[in-house]
């Protein structure tokens, strides 16, 4: 069946992917040249990482670099809420796009170095396990590592899964990765010196331990308050190690498990994680969202409590059952409310806050069936009241008590689809968000009222499309930016965080697909699935596919891409 499958498709696409296949040379990747030598620099870190909370701003973490964007998800609360001015609608706007040969999930800024420069690093999901360092200002590539052609003895780590989407650069301005079972760490290959080529400074072979078998593997990643990097496992073991790993042994590694790993039905973690200044973990599983304390020398379970986790067939966008979220701190007073926050996995999505400390002396339980430590299970409509499916697989954005969600329930999925193996029908979906008549439109404020103790919808705006990115916002600029389509035109996307309203939108760069990123595709089997959906839509190489749009330095936006990394940046300030 799948022969006969694929045999339609290639016959049904042969014509316009050869034509584009065609329509565009081999470009090599690009690479920084000075414009003038430099001495080696020294390692300087011109910023400093501020304790004092203001504007709902989660507690710096001085273990991380002191940037706008060192982690993914933002900040170790995973809130996707910045502190940086964003663009405004006044602005006068300049789109760029660097062609990669994979998608890179998440971009990290590093500190400013001591010539005022700042380098993003990411590393695009694909079984070589790229590296690849940017220069914000121009935008171009100063370096792109490939282990299999830079290493005598290349590390096996490289994964087509979710392994290695989460990163960070630590305050010593090292970028960080955990890869199938595997961390890495990459820097400047002379000390101080953006310029210079990526060169890795250790691998580290996670033991058994942290894992519940040998199928297993890393998903996410974050940086304690302590400096510990906490990792979770696709099959739910946490490990604590330090973040200079490369001086580890296996020793001095903390896990805990929190599965039954010999079970036939183990609960999956398919997202990442979110920690908070006093070492509270916190994890969603396809079933429970569990809190664990890391004491500094122990992990220790501190509670779990179920949702209503659903079956996982309602889109082929699904991973599978339970919450499409990496779980999201709210509260960060000391008087607020402190709460988990997650999507649940209903045909009609529900936004979900648990209680992350003590549970109030008098707080009554929801529902007669719902733990008790749920203390809001609101339905996300996205304004449509008739509807009876929604879905995210996006983590919520947090500002304060306020979060925002967004739509990516395709308007409907052809039958076709159905015939298809589950990985690829969820890779179809996906591509199929920049179709105008297939593409989800959505997005939807709610709010936790600390008076009324309930969630409340604050606007929907129905006619918004942002199919698959993660959004993000600028506290700042008071503006929420995600990657949306309009009549299949991919662009930057900008709503008013009070009303709902758009403000303003930034047509993407490419108005044609380049197949130099299609010629970096290991393994090679999925470039002729990539031409297809290309050639079916030829702007897709601006679909967001899932990535973060996160704010950059300068007032600037950036994305992963299908196949690249773009951004959006005003001109003045370049």
């Amino acid at each position: 069946m799948t022969f006969f499958i694929i045999t339609g498709i290639f016959l049904l696409f042969l014509i316009p992917v050869a034509a584009l296949w065609q329509s565009a040379p081999y470009e090599p990747y690009t690479q920084v040249v000075r414009s003038e030598p430099q001495a080696p620099l020294p390692q300087t870190i011109l910023d400093s990482c501020e304790t004092a909370v203001s504007n709902n701003q989660p507690p710096c973490n001085p273990f991380l670099a002191p940037s706008v964007w060192s982690i993914s998800h933002s900040s170790s609360y995973a809130q996707g809420s910045a502190f940086a001015p964003g663009p405004i609608s006044d602005d006068s706007f300049l789109a760029e796009h660097i062609d990669l040969g994979g998608i890179p999930v998440t971009i990290n800024f590093s500190a400013r170095y001591a010539d005022g420069g700042i380098v993003a690093w990411t590393t695009p999901v694909g079984v070589l396990g790229t590296i690849v360092k940017i220069d914000h200002t121009s935008f171009a590539i100063i370096d792109n590592y490939n282990p299999q052609l830079r290493e005598e003895n290349p590390s096996e780590a490289g994964s087509l899964s979710i392994s290695g989407a989460y990163t960070l650069v630590d305050s010593n301005n090292h970028f960080i990765v955990g890869r199938s079972r595997t961390l890495e760490k990459y820097g400047d290959s002379v000390e101080g010196d953006r310029f210079s080529p990526i060169a890795l400074l250790g691998r580290f072979d996670l033991p058994a331990e942290a894992f519940c078998n040998d199928d297993d593997f890393i998903v996410g990643m974050t940086m304690s308050y302590d400096g510990h990097l906490i990792i979770i496992s696709e099959q739910g073991v946490l490990t604590a190690v330090s973040k200079n790993f490369e001086t580890e042994t296996a020793v001095s590694i903390h896990s805990l498990p929190l599965n039954d790993c010999i079970s036939p039905e183990i609960d999956i973690v398919s997202n990442n994680i979110a920690i908070d200044e006093n070492g509270g973990i916190f994890v969603a599983t396809s079933q429970e969202v569990i809190r664990v304390n890391w004491s500094g020398v122990a992990l220790i379970e501190a509670w779990r409590a179920r949702y209503e986790a659903g079956s996982g067939t309602t889109s082929s966008l699904r991973l599978g059952p339970g919450s499409g979220s990496t779980p999201s701190l709210m509260g960060t007073d000391q008087d607020d409310d402190k709460f988990v926050v997650i999507t649940d996995g209903q045909a009609l999505m529900h936004l979900v806050l648990l209680w992350r400390d003590e549970i109030p002396d008098d707080w009554t339980p929801i529902s007669p069936n719902s733990d008790r430590r749920i203390a809001c299970q609101f339905p996300i409509t996205f304004g449509d009241s008739e509807t009876t499916q929604t879905l995210s697989e996006q983590s919520v954005l947090v500002n304060g008590y306020a979060t925002v969600h967004v739509n990516n329930q395709l308007q409907q999925e052809p039958r076709l689809w159905q015939a298809f193996p589950s990985a690829l029908r969820t890779l179809v979906a996906a591509g199929a968000g920049g179709r105008p008549n297939l593409a989800p439109q959505g997005i939807e404020r709610i709010d936790w009222n600390p008076e009324t103790r309930q969630c409340e919808t604050v606007w929907a705006n129905s006619d918004m499309s942002i199919p698959n990115g993660i959004p993000t916002m600028s506290v700042e600029s008071n503006l929420i930016y995600g990657i949306g389509q309009r009549e299949g035109v991919w662009g930057l996307e900008a709503i008013d965080f009070e009303t709902g309203a758009s403000a303003f939108f930034v047509e993407s760069r490419q108005k044609r697909c380049s197949f130099t990123a299609v010629r970096q595709i290991e393994p090679r089997e999925l470039r002729f699935f990539s031409a297809v959906r290309l050639a079916n839509n030829p702007r897709g190489c601006e679909n967001a596919f899932f990535a973060a749009t996160e704010v950059g330095p300068d007032g600037s936006i950036y994305t992963g891409t299908l196949l690249g990394v773009s951004k959006f940046s005003t001109a003045e300030k370049r």
